[in-house]
């Protein structure tokens, strides 16, 4: 998978205002991938004064087991060959990921420079825009404390019209925050939340944690 830039960003209500420049490198910085897994028919007339981005999965667990060659047994979707090379005979429209967890090891998350956890979310996105981008970011939260926070993490030009995948593996802790000071995790709760938006339409996902 492709390592992809850190950028700030701070959503704001449903409009989202990114700044560029400063940002500090991560400790390990995350690899997420996104790929169109599904088409959906086009709107007539798109509402663009109303929400174009739509939420249908979040979704955290275990770090997905490797295949004797060295590719991840899952997310494992149709129509990607380079990423997903273990696909090729699923029919299309078919996604496998890992199965969902509300409790993840804590002594697994302590070094921030080892993959802990598997993250994988599905939006639809019904914005006509061609010439605006597809951005996504995720943060991670115990209470006060941010233990993983990404940044904008921009995709490239939007695809309208598509169900659209974003997975990768994530690094938490100390130095694993695109902005602000991460912290190690903590025994206990944590909430993670996901921000996709083209132009000033966002979708807000939200998952919880247990560290124990």
């Amino acid at each position: 998978m492709t390592k992809v830039r850190m950028l700030m960003f701070a959503a704001i209500a449903v409009i989202v205002a990114f700044g560029v420049g400063g940002y500090p490198a991560l400790a390990a910085a995350p690899q997420f991938h996104r790929s169109v897994i599904g088409h959906v028919p086009a709107q007539v007339s798109p509402d663009t004064t109303g929400p174009t981005i739509f939420q249908l999965v979040t979704n955290f667990g275990a770090l997905a087991p490797i295949d004797g060659s060295g590719n991840y047994e899952w997310p494992c979707l149709t129509g990607d060959p380079i990423n997903y090379p273990d696909c090729s005979s699923m029919p299309a429209g078919g996604l496998v990921i890992g199965l969902p967890t509300y409790t993840v090891s804590l002594a697994n998350c302590l070094d921030p420079n080892v993959a802990c956890i598997g993250g994988e979310e599905v939006v639809e996105d019904d914005n006509p825009s061609t010439t605006k981008d597809f951005n996504w970011g995720l943060r991670i939260t115990q209470g006060d404390a941010v233990i993983l926070d990404t940044g904008m993490l921009n995709f490239g030009p939007n695809m309208p019209n598509t169900i659209q995948f974003i997975g990768g593996n994530l690094y938490v802790g100390p130095g694993n925050c695109a902005t602000g000071t991460c912290v190690a995790p903590v025994a206990g709760k944590a909430t993670a939340t996901t921000y996709t938006w083209v132009g000033t339409s966002v979708a807000v996902g939200h998952a919880t944690l247990n560290f124990q």
